[in-house]
């Protein structure tokens, strides 16, 4: 018992130089305790029982009904090489199951033994097929220096119901060579929460539909990712979080689109969208930017460079219109051969493009905000609001707007404009425009407020 001790003890040491092992307790030739070995701080004999003292928990076993005690690599190491998959996969022998065929990688654990807990799969190569996984619990994923094209739909797909955090290693490619509408067909699709970090960069094609797809909050820290889509290049049900790093995005629809929030706390943005009634980046709920640098691009009828929406109920009500605020960074937004746009099903319905738009408020407090309409439109805005446009504190915006035979506005707000005179420059193109307000292009519905 003495030497099952040291030799535990003597393992475990060696283990503890590696974050990446997990303890393995078997009983009657199965596992019925797992551990990550960076979260145990003790193992000892205790009255004739194994006893381990971790941050997960304390857990003990009496030293007769044990079979095993192992310290095993928690690591899956997955190499494309063409149609042809390796897999390394240390885990097996704990329920860890991973099938493969036609280059497609499907990882299916025996959830009555295996915690997926913080499984790490490092993914690299350069081959055809795809990664499935339906996670039950957080894993780890490690693009390094991978080339996926995925073989009927995404490269790589995460349809479980928890968090995926990707680690970028080198430069990653990821697009879709054929796929149906039937199953998951953007080139990365995760059902809930997605962080994407690593000083590498990610290349994402949705060549067949759209570029990512996160049901949850998609968070950025480090990591440069550029993305290109035939449809959405960028979609997410929740939050969309950039703290550091980079996001460029190419879109023939919307560039980026969220259900929820936007927070753009760091970092670059780019979006580019082509396309009528296209958004480059847009969100129902908020838009808020406190740093980084964004500048967006649209090209197309009725078309907005950031447009926030609104919240609504399941009967389709307005529950809370959303409202952009921006106190930090650089903003710039640019509008593009764009006219106004007719709903071709609706012909009551219409839509004038705008470089930003809210259905609330737009308040901008700080940073620097540019935005244009750089070609003769007859229904341009440049700022534009259901609600109030706020511009104030030490902000400073410039708003370029060219107008030709007919109205377009720097400003145009269903409530009111309310601008201190400081913060604004504004070079509003009067040839033969019709419009009723020369001043600095404002249009206000209820009163307009140029002053210090």
């Amino acid at each position: 018992m003495k030497k099952f001790l040291l030799l535990t003890a003597a393992t475990l040491s060696a283990a503890l130089c590696h974050a990446d092992y997990r303890a393995l307790v078997f009983q009657n030739g199965k596992p019925v305790s797992q551990t990550k070995v960076q979260n145990i701080s003790k193992i000892a004999l205790a009255n004739k029982n194994y006893v381990q003292t971790s941050e997960d928990g304390n857990k003990s076993f009496a030293i007769g009904s044990i079979d095993s005690l192992v310290f095993v690599k928690d690591t899956v190491h997955i190499k494309y090489d063409g149609g042809n998959v390796v897999v390394n996969n240390p885990l097996a022998s704990a329920g860890l199951n991973i099938i493969e065929g036609e280059g497609i990688v499907q990882v299916l654990p025996d959830t009555s033994v295996f915690d997926l807990k913080d499984v790490v799969f490092v993914l690299s190569g350069n081959g055809t097929g795809g990664f499935r996984m339906k996670q039950s619990k957080r894993v780890n994923l490690v693009l390094d220096n991978l080339q996926l094209a995925g073989v009927m739909g995404s490269p790589i797909a995460m349809t479980g119901d928890k968090g995926v955090s990707i680690k970028l290693v080198g430069s990653n490619i990821l697009s879709v060579k054929n796929a149906i509408d039937s199953i998951p067909n953007a080139a990365l699709v995760v059902n809930d929460k997605l962080t994407i970090e690593g000083l590498g960069d990610l290349t994402l094609s949705g060549d067949y539909k759209n570029g990512i797809e996160v049901k949850d909050d998609l968070v950025i820290n480090e990591a440069s990712i550029l993305v290109s889509a035939k449809k959405t290049g960028v979609r997410v049900k929740d939050n969309l979080v950039l703290n550091s790093g980079s996001l460029a995005v190419s879109a023939n629809g919307d560039g980026v689109d969220v259900n929820d929030t936007i927070f753009v706390n760091g970092g670059k943005l780019v979006s580019t969208a082509s396309g009528s009634d296209v958004k480059a980046v847009s969100s129902d709920a908020a838009y808020i930017q406190t740093g980084g640098d964004v500048s967006v691009v649209v090209n197309g009828n009725g078309s907005k460079g950031i447009k926030v929406g609104s919240v609504t109920d399941d009967n389709n009500q307005v529950v809370r219109a959303g409202n952009m605020f921006v106190s930090g960074g650089t903003l710039t937004a640019e509008i593009v051969g764009a006219g106004k746009y007719t709903d071709p099903n609706d012909s009551e319905n219409s839509s004038s493009p705008a470089a930003l738009k809210a259905d609330g408020n737009v308040d901008i407090t700080g940073g620097t905000v540019n935005v244009s309409a750089n070609v003769a439109s007859s229904a341009a805005r440049g700022i534009a609001a259901d609600g109030t446009i706020y511009i104030h504190g030490t902000s400073k915006v410039k708003v370029d707007i060219q107008s030709y035979k007919g109205k377009a506005w720097c400003f145009k707000s269903d409530n009111a404009v309310e601008v201190k005179e400081g913060c604004l420059t504004t070079d509003f193109n009067w040839d033969n425009s019709k419009s009723d307000d020369n001043e600095a292009g404002i249009f206000s519905s209820s009163k307009k407020t140029i002053a210090e």
